[in-house]
């Protein structure tokens, strides 16, 4: 880690729980100079996404960064946004270099890049037209197969740090328990430990947990643990059940997001403690990660255990994600709040957010997040929510679809005639005669122009 500002790429990748995040923020809280941390997610596989979130990101250090860029990005059609990657890479390298100050820029979860080409193409050039003064970390479980990195590799310009790098030895693994656990190993415990865990940090970090509370380093024999994974669930149990119950309670009820910071859980789950909650998760190093400011998040190892804990009581889990749904709802965050709905298939609900908002996000620049989102509605809630239709014509039209999205709009010109539905039945001309536009036959999008503006 010390040499990351010796590079201009620092690549980081393994798998899970070797503690790639906790190894960068340790690091970052000794550092002098400017830095930022942008966590990647699952909904985050397009480009226009990406781009808004990189500027934001920087911004957190330094406001006025990119004004003009994303401004312009925020309000140009997301179909010329695909094909302009490489004046979009310019811009940005322009607002890099005007910086001037030295500044670390952290990607992490880079794998959920891999979703978006375009994305990977722009960071690509990013990468290949880097300034001096800004050095990039890469995070993520698996190891980019991108060109540029490949070169940079042969020229000595990348620190690539492994799963190898990231395991504890024997010797790291006494020094961890002895200076910050303060708990003197004999060598045989040493080596059980080590033997046991195979250096993985958090399953390490487990049966320390374990021992603060039973006062013993080995796992029962009986219990037949035969992989790391199975060791973690087993330790994650021993430590979670030996929680107040206030402190399990606010584990389950904090699990389903994927970051947070004390304003948003004090407003959602409305309480005034949770400051004192996260503190005390804190102090006990019970694997909740900073990161940025005063933002947190599980580790996702732990988080798949708490959520698998919430979904024993399925009454508790929809009340949670319910709660979260209607949170995000009333603050204009259509996309998270139709990922909750999902999660307890309130698809009534998705459907009429969708049938509401889904041309801004579309706007947006969230394409392929709603069209996996149609993927889970029924025929039937499109029947009810007719617009819906029209939406699905356009994620059909922008990905040359063109047969399909013709189908969903004549299906929504019946149903707007049926239903009588002046407005729905507008928008499915305007559909068709998008289809004529874009396959360059403009003769036959004036009739369907005609009756759109009737």
């Amino acid at each position: 880690m010390r040499n990351i500002l010796d590079v201009p790429i620092t690549l980081i990748h393994s798998g899970p729980g070797y503690g790639k995040s906790s190894s960068i923020a340790s690091y970052l809280e000794y550092q002098q100079g400017k830095f930022c941390w942008y966590t990647l997610s699952k909904q985050e596989d397009n480009f226009v996404p990406f781009l808004v979130h990189m500027i934001y990101a920087v911004q957190a250090t330094s406001p006025s960064f990119c004004e003009r860029l994303l401004e312009f990005v925020l309000n140009e059609d997301v179909d010329s946004l695909e094909g302009e990657v490489e004046l979009l890479c310019s811009e940005f390298i322009n607002e890099l270099v005007a910086m001037k100050e030295e500044i670390i820029i952290v990607l992490d979860d880079i794998h959920y890049l891999e979703a978006s080409k375009t994305s990977i193409n722009w960071l690509s050039l990013v990468i290949q037209y880097l300034p001096k003064n800004v050095h990039l970390v890469l995070c993520g479980r698996i190891r980019p197969t991108w060109d540029v990195l490949t070169r940079l590799l042969v020229h000595g310009e990348l620190l690539e740090i492994t799963e190898a790098d990231l395991a504890f030895s024997k010797e790291e693994i006494e020094v961890l328990f002895a200076d910050f656990y303060n708990l003197e190993l004999i060598e045989s415990q040493v080596d059980y430990v080590c033997e046991l865990t195979e250096g993985w940090i958090i399953a390490i970090q487990m049966i320390w947990q374990q021992f603060k509370i039973t006062g013993d380093l080995e796992v029962k024999e009986h219990l037949n643990i035969r992989s790391l994974e199975e060791l973690f669930r087993y330790l994650a149990m021993e430590v979670f059940s030996k929680q107040p119950d206030e402190m399990r309670q606010f584990l389950l009820a904090t699990c389903i997001f994927g970051e947070f910071n004390i304003p948003f859980c004090n407003a959602i789950l409305n309480r005034k403690d949770s400051q004192q909650m996260v503190a005390n998760l804190l102090s006990q190093n019970l694997f909740i990660i900073p990161i940025g400011t005063e933002q947190y998040r599980y580790h996702p190892l732990f988080k798949d255990f708490l959520i698998k804990q919430l979904r024993y009581d399925e009454a508790l889990f929809y009340e949670n994600q319910d709660r979260a749904a209607n949170f995000f709802l009333e603050n204009e965050n259509y996309e998270r709040a139709i990922y909750h709905y999902q999660k307890i298939e309130e698809s009534k609900k998705v459907g009429a957010i969708l049938d509401r908002y889904g041309q801004i996000l579309l706007q947006q620049g969230k394409i392929e997040a709603v069209s996996k989102m149609f993927d889970r509605l029924s025929v039937n809630v499109k029947l009810e929510y007719i617009r819906l239709w029209f939406i699905e014509g356009e994620i059909n039209r922008y990905f040359c679809h063109y047969e399909k999205a013709l189908s969903c709009y004549r299906q929504l010109e019946e149903l707007a005639e049926l239903k009588q539905d002046f407005i729905a039945g507008s928008l499915a001309q305007e559909g068709k005669a998008k289809i004529y536009l874009d396959t360059i036959q403009p003769a036959k999008a004036d009739s369907h122009l005609s009756q759109a503006i009737k």
